[in-house]
């Protein structure tokens, strides 16, 4: 079967090979797959969201997103043990959505939709709202993620 996947950013939309298998059933067609949330079932969300890092030399992120059904976003922080992030997100438009933050050695898992772990203080499942911080204890790159795919980490 030949399928044909369709990937709008890196960092935003991402659909796993048997979520287009199981929307093209067992009749042997392509699949287009652009951000449908039918596909799914989850309807698409708007947040406000920001993120105050310490260190302030590190970017700190203030603005709105939307997310389709199916969609994932992600900020990646490069920190050092003792750096703090303080996250705030609020939902605007839509039913709910995930939170969560994994670090650089779980990211790989995560896209491809295999059992990951986050960090166990950072998971929010099915919430309007969050605001929290985390400080980190090793050096590395750790991304923040809002999810609107239902996808959940294994230590959820």
């Amino acid at each position: 079967m030949d399928i044909l996947l369709f990937i709008m950013e890196e960092s935003k939309f991402h659909i796993t090979r048997r979520q287009a298998i199981a929307a093209a059933g067992t009749t042997g067609g392509v699949v287009g797959i652009s951000g449908c949330s039918d596909i799914l079932g989850r309807d698409p969300i708007t947040v406000d969201r920001r993120y105050t890092p310490e260190p302030d030399e590190l970017e700190e992120i203030d603005d709105e997103i939307e997310l389709e059904g199916d969609e994932r976003q992600w900020t990646t922080y490069t920190l050092v043990g003792g750096d703090t992030i303080e996250y705030e997100i609020d939902l605007i438009e839509g039913e709910d959505f995930n939170f969560y933050v994994i670090e650089e050695d779980e990211f790989e898992a995560f896209e491809d939709e295999e059992d990951f772990d986050a960090i166990e203080d950072t998971i929010e499942i099915e919430i309007t709202y969050i605001e929290s911080s985390v400080t980190v204890d090793e050096d590395g790159d750790y991304r923040f993620i809002v999810d609107n795919a239902g996808i959940e980490p294994d230590n959820a």
